[in-house]
This record gives C-alpha cells, structure tokens and sequence, in this order.
C-alpha cells in the first residue's frame, strides 16, 4: 500500500512530462503498535534508518513514562513474530534480530526501512506518543534539495 500510494501520488523527477513530476511527496512514515516504517523515493532525504529507530524507541518509553531512564526495562516487550513476510513482490522475509532489529530492501527506485518497536506492557501516557514519533523521526532524518541548475550566471 505504501509503495502504491508513493508512486500513485508522489514526486516523479525522472519524467519532467509525467503529471507527477511537481508533486511533493517523498517519504512516507508509518507507525502503528507493533512496528514503524518508512518509505522513500529520490535522493533528497537521508538519514531514514536513524530516524525511523529514534521514533520507534521513543514509542514504548513515552507510554510507559520513561523518559529518564536509560538502561533496559521489563515494562517494555517486542510484539513482533519473529519471522514477518514484508513484501510480497520483492519476497522481502524479516526475521527479528534483536541486536540488528532494522530491516530494508529497495523496489525499483523506492527503499523501504522497517523496525519493530518496544510495546509499553502498562501504558501510563498515550495522548501524543504518535506527534512525538513524527516529530523525532524527522528531527534525525536529514532533507537536502538538490535541483540543477537551468539558467546562466
């Protein structure tokens, strides 16, 4: 669905004839429950994987309040099967690392990054845990527009 939606109504620099080619989305970042992920098109935005995991670590400690404790908890779990099929098309299989728990793989000119997240056993806060997701992913994400240049000095 992701990937349908990004060619269906994202950016499309390749054909400057294409209907696409002056619409803006790029990057599309999900997150739900059990796992985040984010997909991309072109080179203007970098840094996804950082991004993505920040997000998905904020998820669980900010439910379960968190905030200032640094080691690991038995109020946070990974709800996630252990081996998840990601993309039927590309035959695209995770199995959960929990030393290297980011997966990704490209589809044509799209990449996509995947992570499950720690799931808060007891949330204690939940209003605002998807803004503080958003918001993080991007602080770490990294946007550089670069466009040629068509003219004289």
């Amino acid at each position: 669905m992701l990937y349908w939606l990004l060619t269906t109504f994202g950016h499309d620099r390749e054909k400057s004839d294409s209907p696409n080619f002056y619409y803006r989305l790029q990057r599309i970042h999900f997150h739900c429950l059990t796992y985040h992920i984010v997909v991309s098109r072109g080179t203007d935005w970098s840094n996804l994987a950082a991004g993505l995991a920040a997000g998905a670590r904020l998820a669980g400690r900010q439910s379960c309040n968190l905030h200032s404790y640094k080691g690991e908890s038995d109020l946070l779990e990974v709800r996630t099967a252990s081996r998840t099929l990601l993309d039927k098309k590309m035959d695209k299989v995770y199995e959960f690392d929990p030393h290297n728990p980011l997966a990704s793989w490209m589809r044509n000119d799209a990449i996509f990054i995947y992570t499950p997240v720690l799931v808060c056993k007891f949330p204690l806060h939940t209003v605002g845990v998807d803004d503080a997701i958003s918001a993080t992913a991007l602080l770490y994400s990294q946007f550089y527009k670069i466009e040629k240049f068509h003219g004289s000095y």
